[in-house]
């Protein structure tokens, strides 16, 4: 799920500019594509048509310039959610169905490109900077907690088995969401969500036995 460079795209950075969102961007695409281990800075600045010497000036390092990428990242996914989430004319499940049908049709306009960058990361992320597995972790897990409220307020108004864990049915979610990206990069068939959907299908037929 890279960013196109004419979308607009939310950064945590209320200093950042246009060099470094066109960094950020281009980054982000190269994380994806290549993972930490095989993206080059020089490639990085010369896609993103930036001068060497820039680099230093807006990132610390490697590792800082992946963390702020995460950070830009997590803002990106974290508005979408909220926006989804926050539709009251949806049900708990309903909003959960839409967010994952939008990040359903991301995937299929950015294949073979896109992905989950959480995922992507996770691999090598022990061997990374304090600063940078923090980041990792703190969009993680704001991730889990979004999808959790979701759950929670869906088993608060009976769509959900009030006995299920939220813990481990977000768990779940995400853990087939990543299995869903490995199969598409593998495929390239989007009806590797079918999973994913009767996944979220179960959950919801509470209701409907009830």
């Amino acid at each position: 799920m890279w960013w196109d460079m004419n979308r607009p795209v939310v950064y945590t950075n209320p200093g950042a500019t246009a060099t470094r969102d066109r960094l950020i961007a281009t980054g982000l695409k190269n994380l994806l594509g290549h993972g930490y281990e095989g993206m080059g800075i020089g490639p990085v600045l010369a896609e993103a048509g930036v001068p060497k010497g820039s680099f230093y000036h807006y990132f610390a390092s490697k590792d800082d310039f992946a963390a702020e990428i995460v950070g830009a990242y997590e803002a990106r996914y974290e508005a979408m959610r909220q926006r989804i989430f926050g539709d009251e004319r949806l049900s708990p499940m309903a909003r959960l169905d839409a967010y994952f049908t939008e990040l359903q049709s991301e995937l299929g306009h950015t294949l073979p490109h896109g992905g989950c960058l959480y995922g992507s990361l996770a691999q090598t992320a022990s061997s990374r900077s304090p600063a940078f597995q923090t980041a990792l972790a703190a969009a993680y897990d704001a991730w889990h907690a979004s999808l959790a409220e979701q759950i929670d307020a869906a088993k608060a108004r009976g769509e959900v088995d009030p006995v299920v864990d939220t813990q481990v049915v977000v768990a779940d979610l995400i853990n087939l969401y990543e299995g869903v990206i490995v199969r598409l990069k593998i495929t390239g068939n989007l009806d590797a969500f079918s999973s994913l959907r009767r996944y979220l299908a179960g959950l919801g037929s509470f209701s409907v036995r009830a």
